[in-house]
């Protein structure tokens, strides 16, 4: 049957996606009792929160703390901690660990007033800990597809794409190991841009070539109604390929792909060089929105800085989610606690848009960065994932700068319900926050090593 699970490992949220066979359309695990995402269904927070008085709680089981209380300490970004280099530094440009470390209970001290010490954090045992209940929380919707628990069928993981990744893999293989999984033998760790750009394309179609034991591409893609838009635009300009651009703005990275499709030869390998460029590419940049929050975070006066770290501290997801939506997407007020409003003033909101102006203009400068690093000098159609590209401020920039640049960009693909307006296209609901689970399940990984 050839049933495969992928996760999705995100920074703010984890995905699971399934392919219950070799000819099967990979879907997202859901359950309507996921309510962190109001479309899917399927995103679980990535979070762990520990209780002094009765221990470890993790993804959505910690949403039922309504709010902060005595002895809880809740973990927030802890993604980036797999990421750290052999000094104990992070990657460049990677923030730390939550924006507010967690603090200890003031109790046992020797000392009036001494502070207490700094809380040792087990990220290994955290990871084990989220990942055993992650694969117990979807085990029914598994076994309801498949007759079999998620521990029975190979899995692979997601992780960016900073270049060696060997230190990260491991990390996360032994812990995904101990948590329960089995992993796949082939293809067992993906960059998320590439799984993200397989996902986007084929919107999970699968299909084997009927000649030869390769995924049949062409058929693959001629089932997405996507590529076949794009397919009637670029070829109505005269065009005989595609390209296609994938930028993906999560919690953690921005991630960018490029493909290049031979519109005459859709079974072709998709990692062929095409007029003289690499037919697929892939990178991760270390930005994100949590470094967004930060930087938020250092404009406000102190008690509304304080207000924030709180929020992003509490065990409530939908409200950092609204949040975001509100002051990011919106940049309109949004009440964080009794009395204290963020964007409250003229002047706030001036400087909070001025935030995510220069983050948006960062976005767009790394997009340029990736397509001239490897020479490309057309993008037919870009496809926007990942929660920051909700940010109207990111999209409206990243499409100005392109056509700056000249890469004479025909459509712009956004997520369902966001504001489809000419350039902008909207993707199908699963693509811009499922579609790198849905791409890792593909056929495609199962032989990509031999193209």
């Amino acid at each position: 049957m050839n049933e495969m699970l992928c996760i999705d490992f995100g920074n703010s949220f984890t995905k699971v996606a399934i392919r219950k066979g070799s000819e099967c359309q990979s879907r997202l695990l859901a359950d309507v009792g996921v309510q962190t995402d109001d479309i899917l269904y399927a995103c679980v927070p990535t979070v762990a929160a520990h209780l002094d008085s009765d221990g470890w709680y993790f993804g959505l089981d910690v949403e039922k703390f309504q709010d902060q209380i005595e002895g809880l300490t809740v973990y927030r970004n802890w993604k980036p901690e797999f990421f750290k280099t052999a000094n104990n530094q992070l990657l460049p440009g990677i923030s730390g660990l939550a924006q507010q470390q967690p603090q200890l209970k003031k109790r046992g001290r020797t000392k009036k007033n001494a502070a207490p010490p700094a809380p040792t954090i087990d990220f290994h045992a955290i990871g084990i800990g989220y990942f055993r209940w992650l694969r117990e929380f979807w085990d029914g919707a598994c076994i309801k597809a498949t007759g079999k628990p998620c521990s029975a069928l190979p899995v692979r993981v997601t992780l960016p794409s900073f270049g060696a990744q060997s230190g990260a893999e491991l990390k996360l293989k032994n812990i995904l190991t101990e948590a329960g999984w089995k992993f796949d033998d082939v293809f067992p760790v993906l960059p998320e841009p590439l799984a993200n750009v397989i996902g986007a394309l084929s919107n999970g179609a699968n299909h084997r070539h009927p000649k030869v034991q390769q995924a049949d591409y062409g058929q693959m893609f001629r089932e997405t109604g996507l590529f076949h838009r794009m397919r009637q635009a670029v070829m109505a300009n005269g065009n005989k390929v595609a390209w296609t651009l994938i930028v993906d703005v999560g919690g953690f990275t921005t991630d960018f792909a490029m493909l290049g499709i031979d519109l005459t030869e859709l079974s072709a390998e998709l990692m062929a060089e095409i007029d003289g460029k690499p037919g697929l590419k892939h990178h991760s940049n270390a930005l994100g929105i949590a470094d967004l929050d930060r930087r938020v975070q250092d404009v406000l006066p102190a008690a509304k800085r304080l207000a924030f770290t709180e929020l992003i501290a509490k065990p409530g997801t939908r409200r950092l989610e609204g949040f975001h939506e509100t002051v990011y997407g919106r940049t309109t007020r949004q009440v964080v606690k009794r009395g204290i409003v963020i964007g409250e003033t003229e002047s706030e909101r001036t400087a909070i848009r001025e935030v995510i102006a220069k983050f948006a203009g960062e976005v767009a400068e790394r997009t340029e960065e990736f397509l001239s690093h490897y020479n490309y000098d057309r993008v037919d159609d870009v496809i926007l994932t990942g929660g920051g590209t909700m940010i109207s401020e990111v999209r409206d920039t990243l499409m100005t700068r392109l056509k700056y640049y000249g890469y004479g960009v025909a459509h712009c693909h956004i997520p369902t319900g966001e504001d489809a307006k000419p350039p902008f296209r909207r993707l199908s609901k699963e693509l811009p926050r499922g579609g790198t689970a849905i791409g890792g399940t593909s056929l495609y990984f199962d032989y990509a090593l031999d193209n």
